[in-house]
């Protein structure tokens, strides 16, 4: 009976390392994602020049709104909420400067992402920026 008992207690260790294991696996892959989707933002936002302001004042400047609806098409048609189903939200935001650069902030909120109980993950952010020289 003790090696019975002592067995079943290693086999609850190894399952709680798996388990952990595999959580920060995937909690990897998500901000892996994120900042992948992020820079394409980003980029797709440094794009929507606008050409006629850009020829009057001889350099270049972003439509704002351009970017900001691009970069919410790039997260419309990303495979995050696929992948991850705890996804509750998904939301961008284009800031550009009057440099010709462009920054995007995107924002993940989601149910637990982990399966233990003392960690909680229900939030990710990641940033990039994309500037003209």
């Amino acid at each position: 009976m003790d090696h019975f008992i002592v067995f079943m207690a290693i086999v609850l260790i190894f399952t709680a390392f798996f388990a952990f294991g595999d959580d920060i696996r995937r909690c990897e892959m998500l901000s892996k994602r994120l900042k992948a989707l992020s820079e394409e933002c980003a980029h797709y936002a440094a794009l929507c020049v606008d050409e006629d302001m850009s020829r009057m004042l001889g350099w270049v400047v972003i439509d704002e709104t351009a970017a900001q609806q691009a970069a919410e098409r790039l997260c419309l048609s990303s495979d995050i909420p696929r992948l991850f189903p705890e996804t509750i939200s998904l939301d961008v935001k284009i800031t550009v400067s009057s440099a010709g650069s462009a920054e995007a902030e995107l924002h993940w909120k989601g149910k637990d992402l982990l399966r233990l109980p003392a960690i909680k993950k229900t939030q990710a952010v990641s940033k990039s920026a994309y500037a003209w020289e």
